[in-house]
């Protein structure tokens, strides 16, 4: 009784600890739209584009132009002719929508790719705008090319053996956030269903024959989050191999990126695929407050791989790993709370970003009971979809769950 009276202690400091933090929380209302065009020349790994930024006269802007060279700059109805040299940002007081036509070359020596078989764009790929907007991108690529970025709407458009993808984004991005695209004619695909959401697949030619169980994975892992969590945020959803090697998978509104490793080496208790579906309602339907600490890689292991080996008989285990991992990584060395996590760096940061935030999570469970809990979430996903939630929305959807003030449970106890 005493070791279990000291655990549920141990429990409560953990959760008030991790769950009392500021809140800050972005609105899906009405915001400026960001219009993208882009064209590529494949031979030499470059990207022309042109972007047109919905400005309020007399704001002032912030833009981010990396590696990138601006062509050509208007600001209402002023032809602006910025210096090359300046240092980044540049800024500017809008006297109506900004207009600028830039160039870049990605040839692969960081991330981001262009090249005559694939590209991959996911940094600073067209002018970053300082705020939130609502992005569209249409993208010119050869014929042979399929195309991928975030939207739920998309239209395709012949012309002259080039294709044209329109992709239409109805939800506010932050600039940090923003939109990524990735392109390749190696991909071999599958298109089917689940419920009313369109569903496509697109693996590396090699891995064709992973086509139809790709696609019966994804649909049993929507429908054991759709149970647990509420229907699928979007309209749509597309699962691609990156056609670069990197080492690890992503998940962007209405796509993932699967990493080569994770589609050639799929493990269904600890599945990428599942893992990145999970994030289409932790960080993705509803975004991290990163200023409040990120809580979306937490909250998205623990209902993919977490759940998936409780299914398996094995979640204790999976926890026993966790707690190892923890103590041997972490505890006494590279200790921080879960307010300062934004994103995986190295392994203490990616073990308290994920491992950690899934125990904060188990003990939350552990402490509302299991039909308190998924109500709970539930309504902390409903409550929050397309907007900047923290730690303290869940603190308080849980507090209205159980009755319970956390900050007091280890006062009252």
């Amino acid at each position: 009784m005493k070791e279990c009276r000291i655990a549920h202690v141990a429990a409560a400091i953990l959760l008030a600890v991790a769950l009392a933090f500021v809140e800050v929380s972005l609105a899906a209302t009405e915001h400026p739209t960001y219009d993208l065009a882009v064209a590529f020349d494949l031979a030499k790994g470059k990207i022309v584009g042109s972007a047109k930024i919905e400005a309020r006269p007399g704001a002032e802007l912030t833009i981010t132009r990396g590696d990138l060279r601006i062509l050509s700059l208007r600001n209402g109805s002023r032809r602006v002719v910025p210096d090359a040299r300046a240092s980044d940002p540049l800024t500017l007081r809008a006297e109506g929508p900004v207009e600028i036509r830039y160039e870049g070359s990605f040839d692969g020596s960081d991330v981001d790719v262009i090249d005559r078989d694939r590209i991959l764009l996911r940094n600073i790929w067209y002018p970053v705008v300082e705020g939130t907007y609502r992005y569209r991108l249409k993208a010119k690529v050869p014929r042979e090319f399929v195309a991928v970025s975030e939207g739920d709407y998309v239209r395709r458009t012949e012309a002259g053996g080039e294709v044209t993808f329109a992709f239409d984004l109805p939800y506010p991005q932050r600039d940090w956030d923003g939109i990524t695209f990735v392109a390749s004619r190696q991909w071999a695909s599958r298109h089917a269903m689940y419920r009313d959401i369109p569903l496509s697949v697109y693996l590396l030619r090699r891995n064709a024959a992973r086509l139809e169980d790709t696609v019966r994975q994804a649909q049993r892992y929507l429908q054991q989050l759709e149970a647990l969590l509420g229907p699928y945020p979007f309209k749509r959803l597309v699962i691609a191999e990156n056609p670069v090697p990197i080492g690890y998978s992503l998940s962007m509104l209405t796509y993932i990126l699967l990493s080569q490793d994770s589609v050639e080496a799929e493990a269904a208790e600890d599945s990428a695929l599942n893992h990145e579906i999970a994030h289409a309602w932790f960080g993705n339907g509803v975004l991290a407050d990163y200023e409040g600490g990120n809580w979306g890689e937490g909250l998205a292991s623990y209902f993919s791989d977490h759940l998936e080996n409780e299914r398996l008989g094995r979640g204790w285990e999976r926890r026993q790993r966790m707690m190892a991992a923890n103590q041997s990584f972490v505890a006494g060395r590279a200790e921080s709370p879960l307010s300062e996590f934004e994103q995986s760096s190295d392994q203490p940061s990616r073990i308290i970003g994920y491992a950690k935030a899934a125990l904060v999570v188990h003990m939350l469970r552990r402490q509302a009971g299991d039909e308190r809990f998924f109500s709970a979430m539930r309504s902390f996903v409903s409550e929050n979809l397309y907007r900047a939630a923290s730690w303290s929305e869940l603190r308080k959807t849980f507090e209205r769950a159980t009755a319970t003030d956390l900050g007091k449970l280890c006062a009252s106890d």
